[in-house]
């Protein structure tokens, strides 16, 4: 308890401190108004700046000082007039009006007041805060002057005598050096416009800061609940400046549109995402359809597709009150090859709108009408800011709507065509499994049957848990059991939970894999995954790849725990024959030099497919094993050139961690001949290359794989069966006793991992080298035994496609480190590597005083402490004092660009 109240003290202290030197320094006029008994209010207290506009002498006592006493009557009643407007409105107002400076010199300012309540609800005092925008005003002003000018010119250029060239001549002149001005003025406005939103955000950011501080110290309900709508409008003028950025941008003609490579479904998803918290406050679904004709990757700017999907996604999401929102992507050809007509239709079940009202939705500053304004808030312009980007990327915004039924917005764009892409990683064949879809939202399961039908799934649907139980117990009946339940969480009469308990208590361990699918409470799911109770789960919206990835990753576990394999496998010597292994992954090179070492067949290694070409164009081998997924060329189109091309007619086997019978398929119709799962399992590695290089004859000459050698580093064997993360047992099974080669594999992971450089590397990650990175993990770490990180990075390549995943978050980071920790006190002394040093400590705090500052994260104080232990050389002093200047000046975007830059010269 004393701990506590000693960091409430602290808390406190930093505020006090915090608002005392704003108070003092700011150049904002800042007041407090007491409410007097007898209706009048006096000045309680004001800053510096106050008091030099009203031109008292700072060392003034104001406590309850009259301003009658300083202005006239006229004046002083306007004041009181605002003053009991923002009491009578129980909430902050905000206006702009007519100041007097000092002795009746007038200027114009913009008033924030807050009233002030004691706890019967009186009124005690009025805050304000006031800022001086006359320059502002003025440059207004001036605009509209221009405007009249250029207005008078136009006019009397119409009235002169087309006979009178030289009077046209004249006039013309004037008139462009009117136009030139007026253009000055409207960039000069934009500047400003520009200007002033960074000066804005700025106390803003700061504001939400300290409300955020403010609201972990010890306030009753009421101060909570006017910290929660300060917080509210705070994010809701944040989120209007930044519209009102854009739009001065587009005004002022100074966007640019980019054509680079990107891929649609990171981007839809980061979309709907940012909308997801509102629609789950209001039990709204998100609904995705992706059709398949949309291609993968796409030319454009996903910056400018992104935005005008959350700027519709949140309309539907703000003018919605129940039912659901739609998002339906699909992709029409044009007359141009390069490229293709992207369609976006966003639909929902809200209010509506005439046809009336849909003929101001594209106006500036305008909504359908003024009480929709007034009801939901907002300034008008998004609509208008996502129909200018469509319009300048080529494309076009419409709408469609029904008073009452609701409204479907619709975006086309072309964009242009990558060529030779592949569509394997999002379009499958889930051939020979049977889905049973349990949904009940009727969009929903026929979005979802539609995906899982054209990705080749036999599907069946249920509207709810009660029809589930039953067409789970009929499939049984009838001995045609589902391979996969996919189940929604939230439904009437019986949720998902309910419904898979139910399934569990009838058919025990015949229970399908489940898949629970939900928008809702990811910790939730996670734990009702650990308590075994679902499979795994997938989160709201569903596209067709991280669905297809969801249950193909359920599938292949599925079949590998209920895979029947012989534990003894006979070995034959096989020296005469010669092997090329084709696979990038060290530890997987590894662990099949291992198994085949006892055998004295000869091994060459390729590192990738293109290696493979060079290395057979030169080269004869009896046999292949080709990996499937790696860089420069991947094994299925290496396959395809050496079967099509170099006339290769020696045995190709598949290396692959998809056992589905889709990708199998896929194998042998590349011109493979087998497949092999990854892990690699000895048994069945061994029991494919006698398939293809020994005879019938030969059987007899084969020895017991599995005779178990004596154990090695008996004291470390111990220790590592204790730690709960590996399944020493299991992982030596796997590699037939082979104790060596253990300790090898678990050497090389270690070593691997040990520095923890990647946490730093995948903070910077693109999408594509964080799932390089998960796929790698998941080999060497079902190598080692550690199952439950390779669960983890099941589930973490299920959901990469959403976009939003951020790695120092995941649990399988955690999962990573923990596993790392228990390793580190045995396998310290085995290895010549040195410990983390200082300097990737160093690289460390940087890295987390970079996100605090991009945040407003105020912890931030403490990482630049740390810091300070480190930095010793004269140039690194040098950019520490500079980071903390940025931040005194409260400029914690400029600071955070300077870590940045410190982070990229010691890379």
């Amino acid at each position: 308890m004393q701990l506590f109240s000693q960091r409430d003290e602290q808390h406190q202290r930093v505020m006090r401190e915090c608002f005392e030197s704003l108070w003092q320094h700011s150049a904002d006029f800042m007041f407090v108004m007491a409410v007097e008994p007898n209706g009048e209010f006096t000045l309680y207290d004001n800053n510096p700046a106050s008091r030099k506009v009203m031109g008292l002498p700072m060392d003034t006592c104001v406590d309850h000082f009259n301003i009658r006493d300083l202005w006239d009557d006229e004046i002083v009643e306007g004041l009181y007039a605002s003053y009991q407007q923002a009491i009578d409105a129980h909430k902050p107002v905000s206006f702009e009006q007519y100041a007097t400076r000092g002795e009746d010199n007038a200027i114009f300012a913009n008033t924030l007041l807050v009233p002030i309540y004691d706890k019967d609800d009186n009124p005690i005092f009025v805050c304000g805060v006031s800022r001086d925008i006359s320059d502002r005003k003025a440059m207004e002003q001036m605009t509209l002057d221009a405007n009249e000018k250029l207005q008078e010119y136009s006019q009397a250029l119409e009235n002169i005598n087309k006979n009178l060239d030289d009077k046209v001549r004249e006039r013309t002149c004037e008139l462009e050096q009117t136009a030139q001005e007026l253009e000055a003025a409207l960039e000069t406005k934009s500047s400003f416009v520009a200007r002033m939103s960074h000066e804005i955000r700025t106390p803003i950011n700061a504001v939400l800061g300290f409300c955020n501080l403010l609201n972990k110290t010890s306030l009753d309900d009421m101060q909570r609940d006017y910290i929660a709508k300060i917080l509210d409008s705070g994010e809701v003028l944040l989120r209007q400046v930044n519209d009102i950025l854009d739009f001065s941008k587009l005004e002022a003609d100074s966007v640019s549109i980019e054509n680079i490579e990107f891929e649609l479904e990171p981007t839809i998803h980061q979309a709907i995402n940012i909308n997801s918290l509102n629609a789950d406050t209001k039990d709204l679904e998100i609904v995705l359809s992706l059709d398949s004709s949309v291609p993968q990757k796409l030319i454009g700017d996903p910056v400018r597709i992104k935005q005008i999907l959350i700027n519709l996604v949140n309309n539907a999401v703000k003018f919605t009150d129940s039912g659901y929102v739609s998002v339906n992507i699909s992709a029409k050809p044009t007359g141009n090859c390069d490229k293709v007509l992207l369609e976006i239709d966003v639909q929902d079940t809200g209010i509506g709108i005439t046809q009336e009202q849909q003929q101001r939705l594209f106006h500036s500053f305008s909504q359908a009408d003024d009480s929709i304004t007034r009801r939901f808030g907002g300034s008008g312009l998004g609509l208008v800011i996502s129909r200018k980007y469509a319009q300048l990327m080529g494309g076009e915004l419409s709408c469609k709507s029904t008073p009452g039924e609701g409204s479907c917005f619709h975006v086309s764009l072309p964009l242009g065509l990558v060529q030779n892409q592949s569509d394997s990683e999002r379009h499958g064949s889930g051939d020979g499994f049977r889905v049973l879809v349990v949904d009940d939202l009727p969009i929903s399961r026929q979005v979802l049957k539609t995906m899982l039908g054209e990705l080749g799934y036999q599907v069946e649907v249920a509207t709810d848990g009660y029809e589930a139980v039953e067409y789970v117990n009929q499939a049984f009946d009838i001995r045609q059991p589902f391979d996969v339940i996919l189940l929604d969480w939230k439904m009437p009469r019986m949720d998902g939970i309910e419904t898979s308990e139910q399934i569990h208590s009838r058919f025990q361990e015949q229970t399908p894999p489940i898949l629970m699918i939900s928008a809702y409470e990811r910790q939730k799911m996670q734990a009702y995954c650990n308590d075994g109770l679902i499979s795994s789960f997938i989160e709201k919206p569903v596209s067709p790849s991280s669905l297809f990835d969801a249950v193909e990753s359920l599938l292949s576990r599925h079949l590998r725990m209920t895979k029947n394999t012989d534990p003894k496998v006979k070995q034959k010597d096989l020296s005469a024959y010669r092997l090329l292994l084709v696979e990038d992954n060290p530890i997987n090179q590894q662990v099949a030099q291992g198994y085949l070492e006892d055998t004295h067949i000869h091994v060459d290694i390729a590192n990738n497919g293109e290696q493979a070409i060079e290395f057979l164009s030169k080269n004869d081998v009896d046999i292949v094993l080709m990996d499937i997924q790696m860089p420069y060329m991947d094994g299925l189109t290496a396959t395809q050139k050496l079967r099509q091309e170099l006339g290769f007619d020696k045995p190709i086997i598949a290396m692959t961690a998809h056992v589905s019978d889709s990708a199998i398929s896929e194998c042998l119709h590349s011109g493979m001949d087998a497949h092999v799962g990854k892990p690699i399992d000895s048994v069945e590695l061994f029991s494919v290359l006698l398939r293809y290089l020994a005879s019938d004859n030969d059987l007899s000459h084969f020895k017991d794989h599995q005779e178990k050698g004596p154990l090695t580093h008996p004291q470390l064997c111990e220790a590592l069966s204790q730690i709960q993360e590996l399944n020493l047992q299991e992982a030596m099974s796997r590699i037939g006793g082979r104790n060596e080669l253990y300790f090898s594999l678990l050497e090389t992971f270690y070593s691997q991992y040990r520095h923890r450089h990647f946490i730093e590397q995948l903070q910077t990650a693109t999408p594509e080298e964080l799932r390089n990175f998960v796929h790698a993990l998941k080999s060497n770490a079902a190598y080692i035994g550690a199952y439950e990180l390779v669960n983890r990075c099941l589930e973490l390549e299920s959901e990469l496609l959403d976009g939003e995943v951020q790695p120092q978050g995941l649990t399988l980071f955690e999962s990573l480190e923990k596993l790392l920790v228990k390793l580190d006190p045995l396998l310290e002394h085995y290895l010549t590597e040195q410990s983390i040093n200082s300097v990737n400590a160093f690289k460390q705090h940087l890295s987390q005083l970079e996100g605090q500052l991009r945040t407003a994260d105020f912890a931030f104080e403490k990482t630049l402490k740390k810091l300070t232990s480190f930095v010793t050389r004269r140039d690194d002093l040098n950019r520490l004092q500079q980071i903390q200047n940025a931040v005194e000046e409260i400029e914690l975007e400029t600071a955070a660009k300077l870590v940045a830059q410190w982070r990229s010269a010691i890379d």
